[in-house]
């Protein structure tokens, strides 16, 4: 086993010994839990009608108390996913990329064509998946994803077919380059026709380097066209936030991994320590 895939195993959190690992920091601002304990709850059956595996992304990057004060101004339109009694729901994954990070390399360059590839556990149900996702030259993503073991989190011969059905040929040659960690918040508003999501407690990790992304929120609504109305965006566009780029494994890369090049996200990377305190 790669020792990337042995770091994804031993980094997972499990509820009641959160906070017990390296790479995870788990602590939840008391008033980001209050106010969404304060949210209509929806469940994982009722969410999946509003799935948007095709759909238009559009992203913003905050800070913990920007999300303190917005989240309030969304509880009469948007309901709050819960699963298992958690409203908070920690994510985890570990990136594939090609020996010479071509993947990478499509992201920075902004080719118009762009591809993550990835396994996902969702920690509160032990599920995982193999996905992945491709950024076309019209701005939309598509995702497509095959079940597999968490416990397990290699690409073996079942995975390895489905790759080649779903990636093109040049960046099959695939090995593991980071794990990445979160917290998220899933809202859906009221007419199941847009999804919110909302990732703090940012992690990354590759062998013994670990970056923390401290209190950077990564805020990602998801519809299925521009045209589509959003009270988040909205509210956005009245606090005065310009949508941007943010991709976790890109990030993550960037910071962890010298040889590469990193200059497209130098603005990224200043915004996360700035917002830390770090300049």
């Amino acid at each position: 086993m790669n020792p990337l895939e042995t770091e994804f195993l031993t980094a997972k959190t499990i509820q009641g010994e959160a906070g017990n690992l390296p790479l995870r920091n788990n602590t939840i601002p008391w008033q980001l839990a209050l106010t969404a304990a304060d949210f209509h709850s929806i469940d994982l059956s009722e969410i999946e009608v509003v799935s948007l595996a095709n759909r238009i992304d559009t992203k913003f990057c905050l800070s913990l108390a920007q999300i303190e004060m917005i989240l309030p101004l969304l509880k009469h339109a948007y309901r709050m996913l819960t699963v298992q009694g958690y409203r908070l729901q920690d994510y985890q994954n570990l990136y594939f990329d090609t020996p010479d990070f071509a993947l990478y390399q499509l992201h920075v360059n902004k080719r118009a064509h762009q591809y993550k590839v990835r396994i996902r556990e969702y920690v509160s149900t032990h599920q995982a998946f193999l996905e992945v996702k491709h950024k076309n030259n019209r701005g939309f993503t598509m995702k497509n994803r095959l079940p597999v073991d968490p416990d397990l989190p290699f690409l073996g011969s079942q995975e390895h077919s489905w790759l080649a059905e779903n990636l093109p040929e040049p960046y099959l040659n695939l090995e593991p380059k980071l794990v990445n960690t979160f917290t998220r918040i899933i809202l859906a508003d009221n007419a199941l026709k847009e999804r919110v999501t909302l990732d703090f407690n940012l992690g990354f990790s590759s062998g013994w380097r670990v970056e923390r992304g401290g209190c950077a929120v990564i805020a990602e609504v998801k519809r299925e066209t521009r045209k589509q109305p959003s009270l988040f965006l909205e509210l956005m566009h009245s606090c005065h936030q310009r949508p941007t780029s943010f991709s976790k494994y890109g990030i993550g890369v960037a910071l962890l991994y010298d040889q590469v090049k990193f200059n497209p996200l130098k603005a990224r990377i200043l915004w996360l320590k700035r917002i830390n305190g770090g300049l």
